[in-house]
């Protein structure tokens, strides 16, 4: 009786542990469960979604670039501006164009014309002259103006507050048919 109980025990210390180590690796989504469900809802937004050529421009040795690119088109302009925007930073670290930086967010006015723009950290190099800084705000306005989507002004910003720089002034925002 008493080698009976304790094979039980260890039949059952067994069953413990791996239940433990089915548990942890559900806990930390080694194993994921999904119930499968005989309803399917699809996102009106997610059917409308469609590729587009897109033209990314920068500036590189004194003269404007462009690089043509295919990209998911989509109904909402933040969601288009953020694929924009993405991909135009990405184009100017492959042409080494500027320095790395990440697209925090994109958000819209209540009239949906007017774009905050946020940045992780300043897009500009210490020793940039103001000429090559308006160059890169001028070909990222010319990339959004051109891909159609349909914004008057744009401000940039660094952690959702206004870029601080020496040369020029991002208090305001830019209108993006630029100054050129």
């Amino acid at each position: 009786m008493n080698k009976y109980l304790e094979n039980k025990n260890i039949m059952f210390a067994g069953i413990a542990v791996l239940a433990g180590i089915l548990f942890y690796a559900f806990y930390n989504e080694v194993i994921i469960i999904r119930i499968p469900s005989k309803k399917t809802a699809y996102n009106i937004s997610e059917i409308d979604r469609q590729k587009k050529r897109y033209t990314i421009y920068f500036w590189k040795d004194g003269a404007f670039g462009k690089d043509e690119k295919e990209l998911v088109s989509t109904p909402n302009k933040a969601e288009m501006l953020t694929y924009i925007i993405t991909n135009w930073l990405s184009t100017g670290l492959e042409e080494k164009t500027q320095k790395k930086v990440q697209l925090e967010s994109v958000v819209l006015d209540a009239n949906q014309v007017d774009a905050y723009i946020s940045f992780d950290r300043n897009p500009f190099l210490k020793e940039s002259s103001t000429h090559e800084k308006w160059m890169w705000i001028e070909s990222l306005l010319r990339t959004i103006r051109e891909s159609g989507v349909n914004i008057q002004s744009v401000t940039f910003l660094i952690h959702q507050k206004p870029i601080l720089d020496h040369h020029l002034d991002f208090s305001r925002n830019w209108p993006v048919t630029g100054f050129i």
